[in-house]
């Protein structure tokens, strides 16, 4: 997600920190606004704790018993909000922990040691029933109040999970974030149905550019392609015989041709 958007975000009782929208608290807001712990926001925006919109979930009720014979899929979280993937697929016998806990899709689950670096997601369809350890709390997400889609490009941003550095506790590289913690973050919530109208737009954005960024990866694998063909011969260029004409490729193999033929559609 675009990690430059700025939908506001930190701990409660935080000095605020960078927020896009920067207004004199003595200055008068524009027409529609009102100050909050957040700055300024539409006035019929609310600002809540993450834990008025997660409720989290009874490590007893999805304990799992790891038996030696199955195969168990065990998840993990990815840094800066890239969400849940697939870490194994292990048998029983092979893992050490035997005790472990299922998720389900649309579960949030985060690292208790990573979560100021944001390692934390929704488990998406394909991942569902997935195993996770006792390090990775499990929540689920208020779905009358919130649309997931916004809520998970609130949780894209650094300024959400850079200030949790600073109350994360324990020695320094293994310092771990409770789930209380993690539940006193306030974020802005508008409406549903404006949470859901601003995902979509985000959300096409987002696809744009994704677009774009691949666009310019295959140009330059293709410029290394033509480069490498280029010295060792395995193409030719037509000779250049006057500013005003130019010889047409006689075959595909020709570097004129090759680039003529990747602007067709």
């Amino acid at each position: 997600m675009g990690e430059n958007r700025t939908l506001y975000g930190r701990p409660a009782g935080s000095p605020r920190s960078g927020a896009a929208l920067r207004v004199n608290d003595a200055a008068p807001l524009p027409e529609g606004f009102k100050m909050t712990a957040l700055g300024p926001l539409p006035a019929h925006w609310q600002v809540v704790r993450l834990g008025e919109i997660f409720t989290p979930v009874s490590k007893k009720t999805r304990e799992t018993l790891i038996r030696d014979e199955v195969v168990y899929r065990l998840l993990t979280v990815r840094l800066y909000a890239k969400g849940i993937t697939l870490r194994s697929e292990e048998k029983g016998n092979r893992i050490k922990t035997k005790k472990l806990y299922y998720t389900k899709q649309g579960d949030f689950v985060f690292s208790k040691v990573d979560a100021r670096n944001g390692a934390w997601g929704f488990v998406p369809r394909e991942l569902d029933g997935g195993l996770v350890s006792g390090d990775f709390p499990i929540l689920t997400l208020d779905h009358f109040r919130t649309e997931q889609s916004f809520v998970e490009l609130q949780l894209a941003q650094p300024i959400i999970w850079e200030p949790l550095r600073n109350i994360a506790v324990g020695t320094t590289n293994r310092r771990r974030l409770q789930t209380l913690q993690l539940l006193d973050v306030i974020v802005s919530l508008p409406p549903i149905e404006e949470q859901r109208a601003i995902a979509r737009v985000l959300q096409a954005v987002d696809r744009k550019l994704e677009a774009e960024e691949r666009r310019k990866e295959a140009l330059a694998a293709l410029f290394k392609s033509l480069l490498a063909q280029l010295m060792t011969g395995r193409i030719r260029v037509a000779p250049d015989v006057g500013a005003a004409r130019r010889v047409a490729p006689t075959d595909a193999n020709s570097l004129e041709g090759i680039l003529a033929a990747e602007e067709q559609p």
